[in-house]
């Protein structure tokens, strides 16, 4: 999976986050980047359906549209999709906001929103180097891609071809597998999946830290061998990437006080061309779980504790 610098413009940088899952610290990541605003546009889930990957399509169009970019014009099948999603849904939305099953609301997305367009993702690159002369970067994680098999519709991007856009490649590694499958179980649970100091979820913070769930020992294995897999593909990718790279690790992020000057450390010692802007960050994600003995974490820690000593619960990268 050999990458070339292929990107739109040469003379800037469009960088991928590939991650084997989530709950490994990308929205901190992406936070410290959102921060020199000036210079990068953040894609964020671009590829993802989520709500935020419509507000980032949406912003891209309007920005398309008051520069009376030509682009605009590639958007045409997306708009088509997006109108009849709001068609469908729209009012439905409003008058079931509080009820409505957050499967039913993916299910409605991945219907009518069309994410695992490459083609929609290299012309926005273009507008945004060329028209508005930003950096990107996008978050991509390998279940959105054709290299592991899902259930979900459209995530079957082709990731070579993606990456043929791309010209520095991040890395989000948690060494911890084990605190990684709490955390998603949690997010599952309650919804929350991160808390943002500027954001009304902020008041959720200690429920989320103090928020148990129950082990089940058949589910946390089968995560582990998917994210196993998963970590495998992504780093035989990185091996191969011919270009600006690092990895980061989440244990180490989260062990330094200062976390904006670890990051902008690995960048100048990697090559990448980021420049986090510290005076400018007027909010930024911050960690929702809380140092505990692992077996605190569950309603049934016998159960854990019982399990613990026979299941793998790390896996290295690098």
């Amino acid at each position: 999976m050999k990458s070339k610098n292929t990107s739109p413009s040469c003379d800037k940088t469009n960088a991928i986050m590939l991650s084997a899952c989530g709950r490994v610290g990308t929205n901190f990541i992406l936070s410290a980047v959102r921060s020199n605003f000036k210079e990068w546009f953040c894609l964020g889930e671009f590829f993802n359906h989520i709500f935020w990957g419509m507000y980032t399509k949406t912003k891209i169009l309007q920005l398309m549209a008051a520069h009376k970019s030509n682009y605009i014009y590639k958007y045409a099948g997306w708009l088509d999709a997006h109108q009849e999603f709001i068609l469908r849904n729209l009012s439905g939305l409003v008058r079931e906001y509080h009820s409505i099953p957050i499967e039913k609301l993916i299910g409605e997305m991945e219907r009518f929103i069309e994410p695992s367009n490459e083609e929609l993702y290299g012309v926005s690159l273009k507008f945004l180097n060329k028209t508005m002369n930003k950096n990107t970067i996008v978050k991509i994680f390998l279940n959105q891609t054709s290299l592991e098999e899902t259930n979900r519709l459209n995530n079957n991007i082709d990731i070579n071809q993606v990456l043929k856009h791309c010209n520095a490649l991040i890395i989000p590694h948690r060494k911890s597998t084990l605190l990684t499958h709490i955390s998603e179980v949690k997010g599952n649970l309650n919804n929350v999946w991160y808390v943002d100091t500027n954001e009304k979820n902020m008041d959720r913070i200690e429920e989320c830290k103090k928020l148990k769930i129950e082990w089940d020992k058949e589910a946390y294995l089968g995560k582990f061998n998917q994210v196993k897999n998963a970590q495998e593909k992504i780093t035989e990718i990185y091996n191969n990437f011919d270009g600006p790279k690092c990895i980061i690790n989440y244990e180490a992020l989260h062990a330094h006080k200062d976390k904006l000057q670890y990051l902008q450390e690995v960048y100048d010692q990697n090559g990448i061309n980021i420049t986090i802007k510290p005076e400018e960050i007027d909010h930024i994600t911050i960690r929702q779980s809380k140092d505990q003995p692992l077996e605190d974490n569950f309603n049934n820690p016998e159960e854990f504790l019982k399990d613990f000593p026979n299941i793998p619960t790390e896996i290295l990268i690098g």
